[in-house]
């Protein structure tokens, strides 16, 4: 028997032209069968932890607002070429579908290349289809549209790996966008979308997913990767859109990366009915849609009515009565850098440590050394049921006389968030009792 190892330096060796363009279908079936199996006896992966929570007016906890994201560890397997192929960044995501996906004929290989200060980003690849992902929630829409983006440093350095200070500096988010649409409001947050981040031999792939936009095709579709705004999401301040031409282009001044790449989906795909529908969607309250049970809509006033009292919960909270109605989940000292910057610790899950950051300026209104500055933001999850204020958390920062900070995490007291839940049941019953 041949040693899988030995085959797959063999292809190591040839030359790097991306293998849809140089190898035969039997020789990239045997590419990805070698790939696979060595990846699987070297690799161990660990999934940092998924987070989806509801941000209210300003995402002032990055640990309860982060983007679904997963990372494994550093794999010691031999890359057969410069970037994995989009199949084998669905492999080291642990997500087959995916990766037959982006092995079918519908699959577009782009290798398409754009750089920046430091930076080269390559868009892989896209897929789409009928439920291709194996890791998506039940509930979610069965047409997807994936693609896979590559990041790397031009100096030849290694990216930060995900558990350290160093790379909570270096945010940076992927998505889709439409064109003759606002790229502030129709991105992957906007979109509810997600993606997911891996690393290997210190470069970084991105895999985006979200409902299916192929029905915009005949107008046009975009992926991107920019450095994040300040809070880990979309930066207002990478792309804009030109009103009259419908165009979504790349800010030439932006200071960091904002990668654009036109994704060339068959026009044939596009549904104008499909895409009013999608439209639609956006300007109607949610409870209002017509595609929701009566269940879910009675939910989706709850969560309303919820959030609402949270906020006002949060608005009459002091720094005379924050210990009497809340309870700190933790607290650390922080270092500003230069620039005013701090960087802080969140557990992901119950082994991993994520790290974000944030600036003094946005945080600190008052930076007089004992002043409590509580935020204005909150964070607030839930499960099937909707939201509860016991998952509700903000923060609360006071700058230190050795110009430290120490930045504070709480949540309502138990005894504090019952009533809150008990007001807003009566709320809601008063109000079904009027109509």
């Amino acid at each position: 028997m041949n040693d899988p190892m030995n085959e797959l330096l063999k292809l190591a060796l040839a030359p790097t032209t991306p293998p849809q363009k140089s190898l035969s279908s039997a020789e990239r079936e045997r590419l990805h069968r070698l790939n696979t199996s060595i990846l699987s006896e070297v690799k161990e992966r660990e999934e940092m932890g998924k987070y989806g929570t509801y941000c209210k007016r300003s995402a002032q906890t990055a640990a309860i607002t982060t983007a679904l994201l997963l990372a494994f560890g550093s794999v010691s397997a031999i890359a057969a070429f410069r970037f994995l192929n989009p199949a084998q960044v669905a492999t080291e995501s642990n997500n087959p579908k995916l990766a037959e996906a982006f092995q079918g004929s519908d699959a577009l290989m782009l290798n398409e290349s754009q750089t920046f200060d430091g930076y080269e980003v390559t868009l892989l690849g896209s897929a789409s289809g009928k439920s291709i992902s194996s890791s998506i929630p039940a509930d979610t829409i069965e047409d997807e549209i994936y693609a896979v983006l590559a990041l790397r440093r031009t100096d030849g350095k290694p990216m930060p790996e995900f558990d350290t200070p160093e790379n909570a500096k270096l945010q940076f988010f992927p998505s889709f966008y439409i064109h003759g649409l606002d790229p502030a409001r129709f991105n992957l947050d906007g979109m509810s979308g997600s993606y997911a981040a891996c690393q290997k031999n210190g470069i970084r792939y991105y895999t985006i997913a979200m409902s299916n936009i192929e029905m915009f095709a005949d107008q046009g579709i975009y992926v991107g990767l920019c450095t994040a705004g300040e809070d880990g999401d979309y930066n207002p301040n990478a792309y804009q859109l030109d009103p009259k031409s419908g165009d979504v282009t790349r800010k030439e001044n932006f200071a960091g990366v904002n990668a654009l790449f036109d994704l060339p989906i068959d026009p044939n795909k596009a549904d104008t009915e499909k895409a009013q529908k999608f439209l639609d969607s956006f300007n109607h309250p949610v409870s209002a849609q017509p595609n929701l049970t009566k269940k879910e809509k009675e939910m989706e006033k709850k969560n309303q009515e919820l959030l609402r009292l949270a906020d006002a919960f949060l608005a009459d909270i002091t720094p005379q009565n924050i210990n009497q109605l809340c309870t700190i989940t933790d607290k650390q000292i922080c270092v500003p850098d230069e620039h005013g910057v701090f960087t802080y610790a969140f557990p992901i899950g119950e082994t991993k440590t994520g790290h974000s950051t944030e600036k003094v300026k946005d945080r600190l209104t008052d930076k007089t050394p004992g002043v409590l500055n509580i935020s204005s933001g909150f964070g607030m999850g839930g499960d099937k049921n909707g939201y509860h204020m016991k998952y509700m958390r903000f923060t609360a920062y006071r700058m230190n006389k050795d110009g430290t900070i120490t930045r504070y995490e709480y949540k309502p007291k138990a005894s504090v968030a019952k009533k809150i839940e008990a007001k807003c049941s009566a709320n809601l019953k008063k109000a079904a009792s009027k109509k």
